[in-house]
């Protein structure tokens, strides 16, 4: 009885480490960077160019990601904090939940709220490249004020997804391309698809520049496909 309770605890102490070669589910190594961006907005219908400023920061603890920004317009502001937990799996795949909550506010007119919970999933299976996705709840409140003390509350239950490729050709140049039904600072209702290329450049081990560009359709795949709008920013970045 003795030897199989000795046996027993001996191959729960092998498994256990066995385990903890597969999976990863914290690493202490603190990544941090800032954002700061300047934006430029064209809408369709030849509506007039709309610019912005956002700032972010995010921390990478690669089983652990929290970001948080904000973007202000000349008539509205918006807030979107994220946070992940993707354990890591053979070294290379991280999988697991993550939420984003989102706030568009413009004074006088509306307030916004979208909350998304959901999975997320990221594959590197080389240092130079990554692809990620994920597939989120979203739920989808708005309040457009009538007068000062009423207003219209309007809630939607929807989904949410994203596909993000990152290319590392070089050390200092970084390529990085979007697919999905959102972005950091909008959420629309599904499928309203979103396209978003980012190039940037390291200056130095702590700081890079770049620019991207979005664009953002509606009801792409119907025959009423309509383009909504495209968006030009250039940002500076401080990784530390």
């Amino acid at each position: 009885m003795r030897r199989t309770r000795l046996f027993t605890i001996a191959l729960l102490f092998l498994a256990e480490a066995a385990f903890s070669q597969i999976v990863n589910f914290f690493t202490p190594e603190m990544h941090w960077t800032l954002k700061n961006g300047i934006s430029l907005e064209n809408g369709g219908d030849f509506e007039p160019a709309t610019e912005s400023v956002d700032l972010s920061a995010s921390l990478d603890l690669t089983e652990l990601y929290f970001s948080t920004g904000f973007k202000l317009m000349q008539e509205s502001s918006d807030f979107t904090t994220e946070s992940i937990f993707w354990p890591t799996f053979f070294s290379c795949l991280n999988m697991g939940i993550g939420t984003i909550f989102h706030i568009n506010y413009m004074p006088d007119n509306f307030i916004e709220t979208d909350l998304l919970f959901g999975f997320f999933a990221k594959y590197t299976p080389v240092k130079c490249f990554s692809v990620s996705a994920n597939m989120m709840y979203l739920r989808k409140t708005a309040r457009i004020f009538i007068t000062d003390s009423e207003f219209v509350k309007i809630s939607n239950d929807n989904m949410a997804l994203a596909l993000h490729l990152l290319f590392l050709p070089t050390e200092k140049f970084n390529i990085a391309f979007d697919f999905s039904s959102y972005s950091y600072y909008r959420y629309m209702i599904f499928f309203a698809p979103d396209f978003r290329l980012e190039l940037s450049y390291k200056l130095s081990r702590l700081f890079a520049i770049g620019s991207e560009v979005e664009v953002q359709y509606i009801d792409m795949f119907t025959l009423s496909a309509n383009f909504n709008s495209a968006n030009f920013r250039c940002f500076v970045k401080m990784e530390f």
